[in-house]
């Protein structure tokens, strides 16, 4: 997801699970104690994170999800990377949406310095073609990449090498590589998608919630991408955790039924 300017004015409340304000404070302490308030000690939680128009794309039609976020999507999503180890993406979402590393939010400085949290989160980048353009990457911003991939070919693999700052060769299921980042210390997860990648982490039963905003928009985009892209194979239960709005965009936070509780 292409991050949209950010509004820290936009005025938001909870619906749920009581109604109360959340005024825009430096740090959006609020907001931060909701969103990670289901996260117990030495634990590991996978986090999703997109916005949906009210007709299900996930981008306008100049293909980028900015075109479907609003203001107040943007605090919460801001809040929900501040939380995170590693943010996880496609290879597809980071060339189409022009991902750079990402930088540093002094705002949430301490918090995460609290939680034992490194200053901005690692980004992980899943590829199998290794093709990733780098001059965007590293255009902007601080945080280290890691390369999820299972190619095999020693020049992709050295030129990934050369430009990121850990590659993970392996076995591209969610599974495997969610364990190759816990093993790195890396526990609170946030996948951004795209689509396909998803609905591979939602198939595998890895996501425990799903932080959801549905925007005020009827795109009518052909073609456009939808949340699951193809759609899943298993149907799960979700349960509303959380439910947040500036009266017209509503942010949910959903808790999805694993396969296995002690994923």
């Amino acid at each position: 997801m292409t991050p949209a300017t950010t509004d820290p004015t936009t005025d938001l409340w909870t619906v749920l699970p009581q109604h109360r304000p959340l005024p825009p404070t430096s740090g959006e302490p609020h907001l931060v104690e909701l969103y990670d308030s289901h996260m117990p000690p030495d634990s590991v939680r996978v986090q999703s994170n997109m916005v949906i128009s009210v007709d299900g794309a996930v981008a306008g039609a100049d293909g980028l999800s900015r075109s479907v976020s609003t203001p107040a999507d943007m605090r919460v999503f801001s809040v929900v990377r501040s939380l995170a180890d590693a943010v996880v993406v496609g290879a597809q979402t980071v060339r189409t949406e022009r991902l750079t590393r990402m930088s540093a939010k002094p705002a949430h400085l301490d918090q995460r310095h609290a939680r034992g949290q490194a200053h901005v989160p690692v980004m992980v980048i899943v590829t199998s073609s290794g093709n990733l353009p780098w001059d965007r990457i590293n255009a902007r911003g601080t945080s280290p990449v890691v390369v999820a991939t299972n190619t095999s070919d020693p020049h992709v693999l050295a030129d990934l090498n050369r430009h990121a700052d850990d590659v993970l060769t392996c076995d591209l299921s969610p599974q495997a590589v969610k364990d190759a980042l816990v093993a790195r210390g890396l526990r609170r997860l946030v996948c951004e998608g795209g689509p396909s990648v998803l609905a591979q982490w939602m198939d595998a039963g890895l996501i425990d919630e799903m932080c959801l905003t549905v925007s005020p928009k009827l795109l009518s985009t052909p073609g456009a991408p939808r949340l699951f892209g193809q759609g899943i194979v298993t149907a799960r239960d979700v349960e509303v955790l959380s439910l947040v709005t500036d009266g017209q965009s509503m942010m949910y936070r959903l808790k999805v039924q694993t396969r296995d509780s002690s994923r």
